[in-house]
């Protein structure tokens, strides 16, 4: 059955898309963002595991190549190309191709929901989002609807003002309504000795002056600042139950040092929500090439953590 009808985005993005199938509906999501966001060119790839028996990898070459020229047709992409099997460690071989063809942005659908799930997600889509140090999104939409509401999770950090410089300039969320979201704990909370200077109180709205002087640095228009209180987890996981936003972002690395998994518990969570598009962004010197369409945001820090924004 052939793809609906989708509304032409107003203006071509200007980067190569790589979309990674693994041949599942699962794909059909990134598949279908990839029309919408009416890329230069898109190049749809598949992984064949490297450790399968030779016999039986020449008989799933052919066969994966033409689902991926069924998938392909699908989705209006045909036209892009011969899609491309390789044969090796997914997040590898995902990534190689990325710094190969120049991709500006990797689209991958949402794994399977089962016990290993996060096994899975801490073994390829975590070492893709580290491996290809490019833009990654991952996809649940099967109808790659506009998104309408964006959230932005940041800490304040450079990383994350690059993250999001890089995302004002890409204009993917064009016209969607963004919320910039900061998670906050006063050192001051609970500490006796603490009202002569204001305590959590001035705390607090210290932190907010500088939540607003982010997203103006960033470029975020009219975007609507929240500062959350408590731990960046909870938080941010309270905030996405809240508000029901199309599409979370941030950043792949904070200021902390720490480095605790690419993807943290928040975002495992809503990786397999089912419903929630995210999208993470590396550091500044691991973002797409000059010649990938889009400048790279300003310097950052080379601090490597946790998602930026998300424990």
């Amino acid at each position: 059955m052939l793809a609906p009808a989708l509304q032409t985005p107003t203006g071509r993005w200007p980067m190569l898309a790589l979309v990674a199938s693994d041949l599942t509906p699962r794909s059909a999501p990134p598949l279908m963002r990839a029309r919408r966001l009416a890329a230069d060119k898109t190049h749809l790839l598949h992984v064949i595991e490297a450790d399968l028996p030779r016999a039986l990898v020449s008989t799933l070459r052919p066969a994966a190549r033409a689902t991926l020229c069924a998938e392909a047709a699908a989705a209006g992409l045909l036209s892009e190309g011969l899609p491309e099997v390789a044969i090796g460690l997914p997040h590898l071989s995902i990534a190689d191709a990325a710094d190969r063809l120049g991709a500006g942005l990797i689209l991958m659908g949402r794994h399977r929901q089962e016990v290993l799930g996060e096994v899975f997600v801490g073994t390829t889509l975590e070492r893709v989002i580290r491996q290809a140090e490019r833009p990654v999104l991952v996809c649940h939409d099967p109808q790659a609807r506009p998104w309408r509401e964006v959230i932005f999770a940041t800490d304040l950090s450079p990383a994350s003002l690059a993250a999001a410089q890089w995302f004002v300039r890409s204009g993917l969320a064009e016209g969607a309504h963004i919320v910039v979201a900061h998670a906050f704990i006063p050192l001051g909370q609970g500490l006796a000795g603490r009202s002569e200077s204001g305590g959590p109180a001035r705390e607090t709205r210290e932190e907010a002056q500088k939540l607003q002087a982010f997203a103006v640095a960033a470029g975020f228009a009219a975007a609507d600042c929240l500062l959350l209180p408590g731990s960046p987890a909870p938080a941010l996981a309270a905030l996405v139950a809240a508000r029901g936003p199309d599409l979370l972002v941030m950043g792949t690395r904070g200021p902390s040092g720490l480095r605790r998994g690419m993807i943290g518990s928040v975002a495992q969570a809503l990786l397999r929500s089912g419903r929630l598009d995210m999208l993470a962004i590396p550091p500044a010197e691991c973002g797409p090439p000059p010649d990938a369409g889009l400048p790279g945001p300003a310097a950052s820090s080379n601090q490597e953590a946790g998602p930026t924004g998300a424990a």
